[in-house]
């Protein structure tokens, strides 16, 4: 009777492991209470399930460059633009509102409204985008 017990309770261990260090409360890593504009050069695009990380090469006005790391909510939610692998490429130019990084020694933006050279936009619709973004446009 022992030994039964003690192997239902390993299956139904197994089958409650839930899968974390990935995900994180949005609060606790971005000041949804703020908004910032950037604008540059996308140099690398990773499809990070179930994120979307575009490094974003931003020139300051004196000249100096510095890497933004932009992520976007789950791209399985429905709140989330149709986003796949032609959406953005390294060496397009966009411009991102989104909420700052709480650490400000780190540069990261949540992904608020993005939109691209040639008129592409993304708004991530759940957000307070309207509020923050002008209206959800740039």
């Amino acid at each position: 009777m022992g030994r039964k017990m003690i192997g239902w309770l390993a299956a139904l261990g197994a089958l409650s492991v839930v899968p974390v260090g990935a995900h994180h409360p949005i609060g606790a890593v971005y000041d949804e209470a703020q908004a910032v504009t950037i604008e540059g050069t996308v140099r690398r695009v990773a499809y990070r399930r179930p994120h979307l990380l575009v490094d974003l090469v931003v020139e300051s006005r004196g000249g100096t460059t510095r890497t933004w790391a932009i992520e976007f909510d789950d791209l399985r939610l429905p709140h989330v633009g149709a986003v796949d692998r032609s959406t953005l490429e390294p060496g397009d130019h966009i411009m991102v509102c989104g909420n700052p990084g709480r650490d400000p020694g780190e540069f990261k933006l949540r992904m608020l409204v993005l939109e691209r050279d040639d008129g592409m936009s993304l708004w991530n619709k759940v957000s307070l985008a309207d509020a923050q973004c002008a209206g959800g446009k740039l």
